[in-house]
């Protein structure tokens, strides 16, 4: 007698009785007709002494050589001593919680562990990103995500000529795989972007900065301006001190001690996640001052017209530049902070006490280590010289070069 018994024919063409009754095939696959005229595949074995039926599908949309392939998968199951109806119940309970693993989640479970540690700026940054990539492929389990799904995200950012962009949105995705895999190591995923390639990005363009010579020239314009009294405070403080423009923008009253004459920035606003201090020449404790009278009760030494317990946005401050004192394409509120490096250096300053004074992060760990110093009683001469310079400077007058004392 042949091994299979049964035929596609055979199978298609069985009729229903009064009662079920079974077509067996070989190695214990049989088809179970119902009186209902349903045809379903079953698989009759043994395990632990019980015999049991597994089902294999229903004809015709499980066909008869299909139904083969169950069995034989299923045997060598057996053959193992793994019951297949508990190892088929497993297998839909991993996937079940597979496909709960969202990327939206892995994206904002990555977010919400590392977010206390970043500054509002690449908080704001990260955020885009992930909201980029949570259009796409937010509803998508992790172990779906496909490398033509990450690709397609890739290219629509590129058609936008946002080619950096593009890189840093691959960048946060592998970290978003990595921080899920190390979380849920019983459903690792391979990371689907490793072979995905981006355009090579365009030269960096610097902030557009004004050289020195040029700041009189600004700060009258400045003067001159259309600009809210509290906006032209706002961006002659920001050249003043050579900060970022969100670490002005959010200062608070608590922070400034006009006594001491220093601007403590906390940790958390800093891009280099530590408390700066910021040294008040005179010119800027009068600025801070004539700014108590227009901001002095509140938090904010920069407070939202409309909403005085926000600070003003970023936008307030560059528009300001571009249109109010009409720089636009000439200066940046970035590009104050290169201006006030470029004089700096020019006048002999210490390149420690220059670089601590923009807050720049120091990438070699020996050498971060010995530039641990606030090189504070430098850094005061450097901005009160710098302060100098720009009311000098702004009066039009000849300006005789302010040398530091040395590099040594």
């Amino acid at each position: 007698m042949a091994e299979n018994l049964l035929s596609e024919k055979t199978v298609r063409t069985a009729k229903p009785c009064p009662k079920p009754y079974k077509m067996g095939d070989g190695k214990a696959l049989y088809l179970l007709v119902q009186p209902s005229g349903a045809k379903l595949w079953r698989l009759k074995y043994r395990i632990d002494g019980k015999e049991k039926a597994l089902a294999l599908g229903v004809f015709p949309d499980t066909g008869l050589a299909e139904a083969r392939d169950k069995r034989d998968a299923a045997r060598k199951l057996i053959a193992k001593g793994v019951d297949p109806i508990a190892y088929k119940r497993e297998q839909r309970a991993t996937k079940t919680e597979r496909e709960k693993f969202t990327f939206e989640r892995a994206a904002e479970s990555y977010f919400a562990y590392n977010v206390k540690a970043w500054s509002e700026s690449h908080h704001r940054d990260v955020r885009r990103i992930i909201n980029e990539l949570d259009a796409t492929l937010g509803d998508k389990p992790m172990s779906a995500i496909q490398p033509e799904d990450v690709e397609a995200v890739i290219s629509k950012i590129e058609k936008r000529g946002a080619l950096t962009y593009a890189r840093d949105v691959r960048l946060y995705f592998r970290a978003i795989v990595r921080f899920f895999n190390a979380k849920h190591r019983a459903h690792r995923v391979v990371d689907p972007s490793t072979d995905i390639l981006i355009k090579r990005a365009p030269p960096v363009r610097h902030h557009a900065a004004l050289n020195p010579n040029e700041i009189g020239g600004f700060i009258r314009a400045l003067r001159n301006s259309n600009a809210a009294p509290l906006v032209r405070v706002a961006v002659r403080l920001l050249i003043a001190t050579g900060v970022r423009t969100t670490e002005l923008r959010l200062a608070r009253w608590n922070e400034v001690d006009t006594k001491s004459r220093v601007w403590r920035i906390p940790a958390s606003r800093m891009k280099a996640h530590r408390e700066h201090v910021v040294p008040l020449a005179q010119p800027v404790l009068e600025l801070l001052a004539e700014l108590r009278q227009i901001s002095g009760e509140g938090d904010f030494l920069f407070p939202h017209l409309f909403e005085p317990d926000q600070p003003i946005s970023e936008g307030t401050i560059i528009n300001c530049i571009k249109y109010g004192v009409g720089y636009r394409g000439r200066a940046t509120g970035h590009g104050m902070r290169r201006t006030f490096s470029t004089w700096a250096n020019e006048q002999g300053f210490h390149p420690d006490a220059i670089e601590r004074q923009l807050a720049h992060i120091e990438h070699n760990a020996v050498r971060a280590a010995y530039n641990a110093a606030e090189h504070l009683p430098e850094r005061k001469r450097l901005m009160t010289a710098w302060a100098a310079f720009l009311d000098e400077s702004e009066q039009g007058a000849k300006v005789v070069p302010i040398r530091g004392r040395g590099r040594a």
